[in-house]
């Protein structure tokens, strides 16, 4: 497995979008 900076920046992104969509709701 390879981690790029862009992958992780996605994968950070996308769990800090789920977290804000949770605490959101």
């Amino acid at each position: 497995m390879a981690f790029n900076g862009a992958g992780v920046r996605d994968t950070a992104r996308t769990l800090k979008i789920g977290i804000n969509t949770v605490i959101r709701t």
